[in-house]
């Protein structure tokens, strides 16, 4: 239960930055889409999915989002540099993702930093 409170004071923080954004259209729909990039089967091992799910479902239900819902979606970058920095141009060339989740390997966020701090992007690794 602590764990999902937190989740959702990290989340609320999320969006109170992301709506930092400047004339960007991101976030202004009615889906507010973050990515995730990690090593996808290593984190559904530990129950990581599981848990985000859950608390992202929780947080969807509440109205503080004022009818927004918070979507995931996630890229597999298999703890690879070269993989990693792929995922990094592909979610800042998307232009929809109001933060990142991860990445989860220090390698890979040393990798990928300039490319989302060029792009604006919050990342939470």
């Amino acid at each position: 239960m602590h764990k999902r409170r937190m989740l959702a004071a990290l989340t609320a923080a999320i969006l109170l930055l992301a709506g930092c954004s400047g004339g960007t259209e991101i976030g202004k729909g009615d889906v507010i889409y973050f990515a995730l990039s990690g090593p996808l089967a290593a984190l559904e091992g530990m129950g990581f999915q599981k848990g985000m799910d859950l608390a992202i479902g929780e947080i969807n239900e509440t109205p503080a989002l004022s009818g927004k819902t918070i979507a995931v979606e996630q890229f597999d970058d298999r703890e690879d540099m070269t993989e990693g920095i792929k995922v990094a141009q592909k979610v800042v060339s998307a232009n929809k993702y109001s933060a990142l989740i991860g990445p989860f390997s220090s390698n890979i966020a040393l990798a990928t930093k300039n490319t989302y701090n060029e792009n604006g992007l919050l990342v939470l690794s």
